[in-house]
């Protein structure tokens, strides 16, 4: 009997201890929630370790303009109107129409050649314009120079120079009208002014 009596309270003691535990709520396991680490894009260029979610995007490898940009060709489609036709050029005519190709190996300079069709009593073709153009792109708009050399094989100097000064709207990459003055000399290595003529030109330009 006095064994019964030393060990009941370490009976109750373990007993009381096990129902104690019993009374406590199940734990529920909660998986950690970690940052996603931020998109990756190849044609961008990010600084800092790889491992760092905090990179930081500093731009594009490639600056891309709207409207202008280098490597650009395209067609235009022309036609003018002579204000004064000088006498050494024998051609009698007053209207013009005129097709071309351009190229900008830069956003800023490029090559161009035309081909006017002289309207008299008909179409006729008698010379070829091959020249230079520097531009200053401005969003859509474009002021430009230009210079180029005409040969003619129907008017009695055969080789004349243009000068022009134009504008040019796009209305997007593809798609644009200009105009422009153009005086053009026809005495080659004789400048005078009386022995040009000035032209007023219009047209439109695709671009590819």
């Amino acid at each position: 009997m006095k064994y019964i009596k030393a060990i009941a309270p370490a009976v109750v003691l373990a007993l009381s201890v096990v129902a104690s535990h019993s009374q406590e709520p199940d734990k529920v396991y909660v998986e950690p929630q970690y940052p996603e680490p931020p998109p990756v894009y190849p044609d961008r260029v990010y600084v800092g370790a790889p491992e760092n979610p905090g990179t930081v995007e500093t731009g594009h490898h490639e600056h891309h303009h709207p409207f202008y940009n280098a490597n650009e060709f395209g067609v235009s489609l022309n036609t003018g109107y002579v204000l004064d036709p000088s006498q050494p050029f024998q051609e009698n005519y007053s209207f013009n129409l005129g097709a071309g190709v351009y190229y900008f190996p830069w956003r800023y300079f490029g090559f161009e050649g035309n081909v006017p069709f002289y309207v008299t009593k008909g179409v006729t073709v008698s010379e070829v314009q091959a020249g230079v153009l520097a531009r200053a792109p401005i969003g859509p708009v474009a002021p430009y120079i230009g210079l180029s050399a005409v040969y003619s094989w129907q008017a009695d100097e055969e080789w004349a120079y243009i000068g022009k000064v134009g504008v040019e709207f796009r209305f997007n990459e593809h798609v644009g009208i200009f105009t422009e003055g153009q005086y053009r000399n026809n005495q080659y290595g004789n400048f005078r002014w009386d022995h040009g003529s000035v032209t007023l030109v219009g047209g439109l330009k695709l671009n590819f």
